[in-house]
């Protein structure tokens, strides 16, 4: 009895969320879906990208206008190749060209920033929140652009995604996928 008690308190304590984790599928959905119905107000999409320069490989938390930039300037001009590299089911791509991994935001934010923020917040409620009805946007400072994009990061990996609103860039749309 004893220790279901302490079994209890420890789930408690570490606030283990009911939701199922998010598929690297259902992510690659969330992705297409992104590109598919890219407008005037981008989706971000969470990409895994490699530095060909460097070595370094690293999920990035972009727009989908950014990859699409960013394949472009990796010289990808026919349009049979870019749709292959663009709708790649483990959304990973290589880069050399430095004006590509800077289009994509490769360097805009660092892991432990991202860990820094996801601690800070209180993800299962969000998450909860949004797939309630209860949050179905977010604004942000416009000097936050930064912390925009880590938490769409955070978020996309949770199965919600985030939409930046055309006429500002800082109010935000979520939705659960």
């Amino acid at each position: 009895m004893k220790n279901l008690i302490y079994c209890i308190i420890a789930v408690a304590l570490l606030g283990i969320s009911d939701d199922p984790p998010v598929t690297d599928r259902v992510k690659f959905d969330m992705y297409e879906k992104a590109i598919d119905e890219s407008g005037s107000s981008p989706y971000y999409v969470v990409v895994n990208v490699k530095n060909l320069q460097t070595g370094e490989v690293k999920e990035v938390c972009t727009e989908v206008y950014c990859v699409m930039g960013a394949l472009k300037r990796e010289n990808c001009p026919d349009r049979a190749p870019f749709n292959n590299r663009l709708y790649h089911k483990f959304r990973y791509f290589e880069f050399n060209c430095p004006e590509a991994l800077k289009n994509i935001g490769f360097d805009r934010y660092t892991p432990e920033e991202l860990s820094l923020l996801e601690q800070s917040l209180d993800m299962d409620s969000l998450v909860s929140a949004v797939k309630n009805g209860r949050l179905d946007g977010m604004t942000f400072l416009p000097t936050e652009e930064k912390k925009q994009v880590m938490y769409a990061h955070l978020m996309f990996n949770r199965g919600i995604m985030m939409r930046r609103g055309c006429r500002s860039g800082n109010n935000c749309y979520l939705e659960a996928f």
